[in-house]
This record gives structure tokens, C-alpha cells and sequence, in this order.
């Protein structure tokens, strides 16, 4: 049974209530790129659950159709985020939060060992591998998070390592389509927060500020519109389809799911990391990585999507 519930235990900050109803200013245009996107109605409030399995709490962004790609004026985008083209989705849930250390840990549990057990390949590289990995195994018989890393993004994960841990929890990737719309919403913004460019109090992304992870409810004024954390820098976010150059000239406009793909096409990840620059932080700036690599992934992790069909 899926409830509305408080933010999970296993981390210190407080969850907002069943209904956000997050302030969204006007957007800023921006000057210097002369991006200036429509501006369309965003909700005012959204509905969040709690999945059962990992105590994650849930967004619903209802069905909905938005504007996906590099605006035609946005001068950092690469050929691979164009066309600007119209998306029709149906309604999903997605996580709030990354999926941290400590969860992927229950996961761990109780598949009791890493390699080439999540759809046969490594599910992600440990303390044994990497000294950035927050995982610590095995420990009279278990895995453990490392001692005040527990509520810190995983990281180090491949991306069979991400659709298996979904999976487990009763949920999936989402799609590069859904991830988009969650990261930017409806009016076609260029950061989750809006035009204006990353600051240090709003992403985790590669200034002096930064060297490293940070827990993930950090920096509450990066949230977006729907209140989702760290859509932008942190860890970059798997998502479920593989990777295209020219796929959004033959996507398509509905539900889109990605190109035919087998267990070793490269696959997409979304946001930026905190080794990223800004220019990576867009919300529709693509990357792609091989799906079954787990070493040395240190800016690596992913959040889950779930079709409302599904719940109980």
C-alpha cells in the first residue's frame, strides 16, 4: 500500500507534507542566449507517496505535453539535443530524491554479493574497488554504508546495477522523455529552477564550492517546481533508454522509450554530476555511458519512476 508518509527515517531532514506547493517565480530570460521560452501553467501543487519497499518518497507529474530538446536559441546545446519537439506523456511517479547509500544497501542484502548478479553484469564497484564508493562489504556477513555516508547518493553504479535495484523496489527507470519533464516541467525551462545560471546554493556541480557528494536532500533551493532535489549536479542519473545521436528526429510523440537496444548499447545519464561545468547541468544536455561499467563511476547514480498503474 502506497501512503503519504514523512521523509524516511534514515535520514535527518524533514519531508514536506502530502501536498508541496512550491512558490515558482517568473522565469528570467536569458540575456546573453536570448532564451526566451513559453511559459506555460505549472502545477501548484503536487502529490507525494511513499513507496513501501524503500521508504522513497514519490512525485506524481501527471499526463501531460511538453516542449523536449535544446531550445533553437540555447547556443550551448549539442546536435544530439535537437529537434525542439512536442512530447506527449501519461502520468508516472518519480523518486524525490536520489536513491542513497543506505538503500541500495538493503538491496545488497539481500542479493548478498555485487557481481554479475543484477541482469548478469557487476551491479556497482564497492570500497574493494574504490576508495569512492560509501559501501563497505562484506561485514560479518553484510553490506554497510559507510559511517555518515548513509543518506548520501549512490554512486559507482552501472546501469544494470540502477534498472535491478527498481525493479526490487517495484518501480523502474524512467524513461529520457519522463526525466526531462520531471527536470523542467511544462514552461520549457533551462535548469530546474529556472534560466539563471548554477550557483553554489542551488546545484552540486564542479565550482570551488564543491569536491565531492553531498546528502541527498542538500540544497533545498535547487528544487524544482514539483520539489524534486538535485535534478541538476550531485550524481548523474541513469535513465532507461539507450543511446541515439539522431533518435529525436524519429522518435516518437508519444511515450517515447528509446531506440532498439540489447544488454551492451551505451546508455543515456541526465543532470550532471558535481565534476560537471554548468553547461551540463541543462536540463536537456544528454551524455552517453557504457551500461555495464561500475568502476570508477564516481558521479554515477539514479533515481526511480513508477507507472501509476502499478501501484497497489
Amino acid at each position: 500500500t502506497i501512503t503519504s508518509s514523512p521523509f524516511p527515517s534514515n535520514t535527518a531532514a524533514p519531508l514536506p507534507t502530502e501536498t508541496l506547493t512550491p512558490s515558482t517565480p517568473p522565469l528570467p530570460t536569458r540575456e546573453q542566449e536570448k532564451i526566451t521560452p513559453t511559459i506555460l501553467p505549472t502545477p501548484t501543487a503536487v502529490q507525494v507517496d511513499l513507496r513501501t519497499q524503500d521508504k522513497m518518497p514519490m512525485v506524481l507529474l501527471p499526463a501531460t505535453t511538453f516542449m523536449m530538446g535544446a531550445h533553437p536559441d540555447d547556443a550551448d546545446a549539442e546536435p544530439d539535443e535537437r529537434p525542439y519537439h512536442p512530447i506527449t506523456l501519461n502520468s508516472f511517479y518519480i523518486d524525490q530524491f536520489e536513491v542513497s547509500v543506505a538503500q541500495y544497501v538493503a538491496y545488497l542484502n539481500e542479493l548478498e554479493t555485487y557481481v554479475n548478479v543484477c541482469g548478469g553484469f557487476s551491479c556497482l564497484s564497492t570500497k574493494a574497488e574504490t576508495s569512492d564508493s560509501h559501501i563497505v562489504g562484506i561485514i560479518n556477513g553484510g553490506f554497510v554504508a559507510e559511517a555518515g555516508f548513509e543518506n548520501f547518493p549512490i554512486n559507482n553504479v552501472s546501469w544494470h546495477g540502477a534498472v535491478s535495484y527498481c525493479e526490487w523496489v517495484g518501480a523502474r527507470l524512467p524513461t529520457e522523455a519522463e526525466w526531462e519533464l520531471a527536470a523542467r516541467g511544462e514552461d520549457g525551462r533551462i535548469y530546474p529552477w529556472g534560466n539563471t545560471r548554477p550557483k553554489s546554493n542551488n546545484a552540486i556541480f564542479n565550482t570551488y564550492e564543491f569536491s565531492d557528494l553531498h546528502p541527498i536532500n542538500a540544497l533545498p533551493e535547487g528544487a524544482n517546481q514539483f520539489g524534486l532535489f538535485n535534478m541538476a549536479g550531485g550524481v548523474w542519473e541513469w535513465v532507461y533508454d539507450g543511446y541515439d545521436t539522431f533518435y529525436y528526429e524519429y522518435s516518437s510523440d508519444e511515450n517515447p522509450t528509446g531506440p532498439d537496444t540489447d544488454n551492451f548499447t551505451p546508455r543515456i545519464l541526465r543532470g550532471g554530476g558535481y565534476t560537471s561545468s554548468a553547461v551540463e547541468l541543462r536540463t536537456s544536455n544528454r551524455r552517453r555511458f557504457s551500461a555495464t561499467s561500475f568502476l570508477n563511476n564516481v558521479d554515477i547514480g539514479f533515481r526511480c519512476a513508477q507507472d501509476v498503474e502499478s501501484l497497489p
